[in-house]
């Protein structure tokens, strides 16, 4: 059902999607899936394009905004074209919905994809900070604000009553939240080969990163602090952060952080933080020392995790047309069958009805 809480939200744009990719024969899933989560993909990077070219930004800018979804490499760690893990682009379209606040024409419209995002993306939370303060007391916009208050109130709902989410044992120290964020997001990926690592170069590597990321912040800061988009740039930041820490702490992933394994939790944070430099970059006014440490920067991060999203990825599952061909054979026996899907441990039962 496409109001059906897992694991304590809503998916209501990818359960909608699965319906109508489960009404077509079982062979054409994978292919279908792959497809139509692309194709959201791409509506997530046109409603971007609007809200950058509501900010006044002009249409060659407006494009690049749109691309950062593709551009980004993180985003290929189990998110381009998984419904599953769509809501990490739901969250980048909002960060700029909100960012675009009374700037929005048709405000009707606006709403209601703003309600559907909202009952996509539990998340979504960490944005009414900017909502409140992007339409304080504008009474235009009260559709808008009336699909924030129900999308996220009835988020809401459904994780204070839904099961919630299976949490590892342990606690998640700051230290490590600190690390896995340089890791995974600031880095991507940057060196990995697959290979198992000693402590100390995972150790160093961090550090030198981190000092980095530190470098960048100062000459991002530099950059932007006359320009009259360094609010928007403050607050893609702070999204990146924030919807780093959530994650991992609400999983309470204790593994995760110094090892620097590449996990689809930081897909928005990596989106945000590129388009924070991004904007940066676009500062004219900025001297000529410091937009071009912005301009590295912004093209380390989009080369970055290339090399570490290319590695093999799910060995150990067998392509969808061969694992249906072993569930026709399990369904000699059995009136349905589990069929192995990529990332590896994830499964689909299929009525052995579908499957023949």
């Amino acid at each position: 059902m496409p109001f059906t809480p897992y694991q304590g939200y809503l998916h209501l744009i990818p359960r909608l999607a699965a319906g109508l990719v489960s009404l077509l024969p079982v062979s054409v899933w994978a292919l279908s899936v792959r497809g139509v989560s692309c194709l959201l993909v791409g509506c997530v990077a046109g409603g971007v394009w609007l809200c950058a070219r509501a900010l006044g930004f002009s249409r060659m800018v407006s494009a690049v905004m749109a691309m950062i979804p593709v551009l980004e490499p993180m985003t290929a760690v189990e998110a381009l074209g998984n419904l599953a893990n769509f809501h990490w682009y739901v969250l980048y379209l909002l960060a700029w919905i909100a960012a675009a606040g009374r700037r929005l024409t048709i405000p009707w419209a606006w709403a209601g994809v703003i309600l559907v995002c909202c009952l996509s993306e539990i998340q979504g939370v960490l944005l009414v900070p900017v909502v409140i303060v992007t339409w304080w007391r504008l009474r235009v916009a009260w559709p808008i604000v009336g699909a924030w208050v129900v999308g996220l109130g009835a988020q809401v709902m459904a994780f204070l009553l839904g099961r919630a989410r299976d949490r590892g044992e342990g606690h998640l120290s700051l230290a490590r939240l600190g690390a896995g964020y340089v890791g995974n997001v600031v880095l991507g990926g940057l060196g990995e080969t697959g290979e198992p690592r000693p402590p100390m170069y995972a150790a160093m590597r961090l550090l030198v990163a981190a000092v980095l990321f530190l470098v960048v912040l100062v000459l991002g800061f530099i950059a932007l602090r006359r320009s009259p988009h360094r609010w928007l740039a403050l607050c893609m930041l702070a999204l990146s952060v924030a919807s780093w820490m959530l994650a991992v702490l609400q999983n309470n992933s204790i593994k995760f952080g110094w090892q620097m394994h590449l996990l689809r939790w930081g897909t928005t944070a990596s989106m945000a933080l590129l388009t924070a430099w991004v904007l940066a970059l676009l500062e004219a006014r900025a001297p000529d020392w410091v937009k071009i440490g912005v301009a590295a920067i912004a093209l380390a991060m989009i080369l970055r995790g290339f090399p570490a999203t290319a590695l093999p990825r799910g060995a150990t599952t067998p392509g969808f047309s061969l694992a249906l061909e072993a569930a026709r054979q399990t369904c000699s026996t059995s009136s349905e069958a589990s069929v192995p899907i990529w990332p590896d441990s994830w499964i689909i039962r299929i009525p052995c009805a579908r499957v023949r």
